[in-house]
């Protein structure tokens, strides 16, 4: 399956990039805020792919603006085959990852991250439009992918401007 996740990540809901791309990915239904929360999820378990949205006030980093009460894509999880709620993605992963990658390979694909907590096998590599984070599984390799909306603001191009 051939989908654009960098055209899709930071659009708000009702966007027909946003529209196209959760079709493609077979996600129906509407993303909806509790009344006290600033972040709901849409998936198909099945392809083992899981979409955040934030309401736009609450992103940490804005790359653009928002219509008020947007709900923005936030984030874009991607899930292995250790995971005991989601089937296997097993479509491409983003700029060239597997899933089973050691960090090692992860660093010599992708460079240094710039953000890692060691002992919960947690890596992010930060980008101008996206932060990019891997979970490593018991197994040290990796098992969930993501990308999401920026945590810190940042000129470093991404990997996709390699």
């Amino acid at each position: 399956m051939e989908v654009d996740i960098l055209a899709a990540l930071g659009c708000y809901w009702g966007e027909a990039e946003l529209r196209d791309f959760a079709a493609a990915f077979g996600i129906k239904g509407f993303p909806a805020l509790d009344p006290d929360d600033v972040t709901c999820f849409l998936q198909n378990g099945a392809l083992g792919v899981e979409l955040t949205f934030r309401a736009a006030d609450a992103l940490k980093v804005r790359l653009r603006d928002y219509p008020p009460g947007a709900l923005v894509l936030h984030n874009i999880r991607f899930y292995g085959a250790d995971s005991r709620t989601h089937a296997p993605f097993t479509g491409a992963l983003p700029f060239g990852l597997r899933f089973g990658d050691t960090r090692p390979t992860l660093i010599e694909k992708l460079g240094l991250p710039d953000f890692e907590v060691a002992d919960l096998g947690s890596l992010r590599w930060d980008r101008r439009r996206y932060a990019l984070f891997v979970v490593l599984g018991d197994d040290g390799t990796a098992a969930r992918v993501a990308l999401q909306t920026p945590v810190v603001a940042t000129d470093r191009p991404g990997f996709e401007e390699r």
